[in-house]
């Protein structure tokens, strides 16, 4: 799922709270500079799973290559967890619940001002509940991608996410 509308600039960042239902192997997280018709994104997830690795992904053209991972770590627990993806030039990080997991460098997608959901199904069900949604620009202040430029913070997401 990707946000409606276009942030100011391609160094922003998104963040959400996921509750994963079923641990089965799912990936769950957010994305950042994603481009609608070229099916272009960075995504950051964490694979709930029984190695539960924190992975930075990107995909061009419809096709995911990942860029670095961090395995075997301590279970985060279904949640919520706030999982949150920046990006700033060439920058690329990933967030949980605060804290900075993964930094790495990739100069691939330069353009894209949408934000979004990223989840992947390897086996089962591939089912989270998503809350809090943000998404803002990193200068020039905060801009919600949603609503008309207000940043939207509900405990349900309003606006309109649609199915990348």
């Amino acid at each position: 799922a990707r946000a409606e509308s276009d942030l100011a600039s391609a160094d922003h960042d998104a963040q959400a709270d996921c509750t994963t239902l079923v641990g089965s192997s799912t990936y769950h997280g957010t994305a950042v500079r994603f481009a609608t018709a070229a099916n272009t994104f960075y995504g950051w997830n964490w694979a709930f799973s029984t190695t539960n690795n924190f992975i930075l992904d990107k995909v061009v053209a419809g096709v995911r290559t990942e860029l670095g991972r961090v395995g075997t770590v301590p279970d985060p627990g279904a949640g919520p967890n706030l999982t949150k993806t920046q990006i700033n030039g060439s920058t690329l990080k990933g967030f949980l619940s605060g804290a900075e997991k993964l930094s790495l460098t990739d100069t691939a997608i330069t353009g894209g001002t949408r934000t979004g959901l990223y989840s992947i199904q390897t086996i089962g069900a591939n089912r989270a509940r998503w809350d809090n949604f943000q998404a803002a620009d990193l200068a020039g202040g905060v801009v919600g991608p949603l609503l008309g430029g207000r940043l939207v913070k509900h405990g349900i997401l309003q606006g309109r996410l649609v199915r990348a």
